[in-house]
């Protein structure tokens, strides 16, 4: 099969939807499918590929303040000529901006499907990363837009089944089939390879963060920011801390509350147990979870499962989090975590599962269980039963999403 993956962003930018984008890719070609990008082009040294299309009017676009993200006008006949020259099958959209919009253009002039990932729940998005523009640009002015993009797609694929609930609310796209399928993460392009050189290496990263053997280590890890809720989960971990003296938390990542963090951190009690790391390599990260005990989140705007949570799991750590759609699939009550009701049974469900080893030991297992969901084999093999059947019922009917869906859910491995 020959198919176009469409990106506002791409190598060398690094985020979420690049490695899901690059991570189908890969995991397409390696079942001999031909894949090529169509992308914009970014201002920095990139990577030359005869299979990656960059559109040459492109500019910066930094949404919620990133550096690496741009829009393009793409030139219709050269495209064209691209996509001719690939015979092109199908054409796979990860963005509603204009990379997106020149996708499903592309298709309907090709007589060829498309179908679109919607990655980011963008009402969430606004009102976190632009509110300042929300005077300007009212939220109720999205839906007429997101509609307006989506009827041209086949399918809809919602990376969770909260993003799901949200494309068929009636104000943005009921009547379009939407199906969902989880991201995934290959393990052995994250975790240290061998389960020796692993523990050894998870055992230096808790020497160096100064963690005695009978203690326990929590972590999170990401953008230290208020739409992660960074704040609140600083509150609520320096009241566990302050009940149980046995536990030390590790913050990795950098962002805008990071500084402000750390000088509240001076006027705490507990001071001597909360470890700021800043930023560090991603290959790097892998040990980190390795090392943790439990993995401690407060977000509620992700739009699906995080990719830290998939990362603790391969790692083998359990996850506490809020209670949210965005974590259903994944952290299951007393198995791979808890979903806290409120923050003081966020503060109740750490405090309960770093007393009882045996559960903290039961959870590990279910956790690292879990993470075999998130395989790319699973992940590629229901894009490509999703492709097959949106191509065998091209210009003839809508697809059935439910029956499609029940297919879909049928591929473990």
């Amino acid at each position: 099969m020959n198919i176009a993956l469409f990106t506002d962003c791409y190598f060398p930018t690094k985020n979420g939807v690049v490695t899901v984008v690059h991570q189908l890719r890969e995991s397409l070609e390696l079942l001999g499918h031909h894949v090529v990008i169509v992308t914009t082009k970014p201002d920095v040294e990139y990577e030359e590929d005869p299979n990656i299309y960059r559109a040459v009017n492109s500019l910066p676009l930094p949404l919620g303040g990133a550096k690496d993200q741009y829009v393009a006008l793409i030139w219709w006949p050269k495209l064209k000529s691209f996509l001719l020259k690939h015979k092109i099958e199908i054409i796979h959209c990860h963005t509603e901006l204009t990379v997106g919009r020149m996708g499903y253009k592309a298709a309907r002039r090709l007589n060829i499907p498309c179908v679109m990932t919607t990655h980011t729940m963008w009402e969430d998005y606004i009102r976190n990363y632009l509110h300042l523009f929300e005077n300007y640009l009212p939220i109720r002015m999205l839906y007429p837009y997101l509609r307006n993009i989506y009827k041209h797609f086949s399918c809809l694929i919602g990376v969770s089944d909260k993003v799901r609930a949200y494309n068929k609310r009636d104000y943005v796209s009921p009547n379009i089939p939407c199906v969902v399928i989880h991201n995934a993460l290959n393990p052995e392009k994250f975790m240290v390879n061998g389960t020796e050189d692993a523990k050894q290496k998870a055992s230096e990263i808790r020497k160096k963060l100064g963690i005695k053997d009978d203690e326990k280590m929590l972590l999170y890890v990401g953008r230290i920011a208020v739409e992660k809720r960074s704040l609140d989960l600083y509150n609520s971990i320096v009241a566990v801390l302050e009940k149980d003296s046995k536990l030390k938390m590790v913050f990795v990542g950098d962002g805008p509350i990071y500084k402000q963090l750390l000088k509240n951190t001076q006027y705490t009690s507990v001071k001597d147990r909360i470890i700021f790391t800043g930023f560090v390599e991603w290959k790097e990260i892998g040990s980190y979870y390795k090392a943790a005990d439990l993995f401690v989140t407060s977000s509620t705007t992700e739009s699906t499962c995080p990719m830290v949570v998939i990362e603790a799991f391969i790692g083998a750590t359990p996850v506490i989090c809020p209670k949210d759609e965005a974590y259903s699939f994944s952290v299951i009550n007393g198995e791979t975590g808890f979903q806290a009701e409120s923050d003081d049974d966020f503060v109740e469900k750490i405090l309960k599962v770093c007393k009882d080893d045996k559960l903290l030991l039961e959870m590990s297992k279910k956790a690292q269980e879990k993470s075999k969901e998130f395989m790319p084999g699973i992940f590629v093999k229901r894009h490509l039963y999703l492709y097959q059947t949106i191509l065998d019922n091209y210009n003839k009917k809508m697809i059935d999403e439910i029956a499609v869906q029940s297919e879909l859910d049928k591929i473990k491995e």
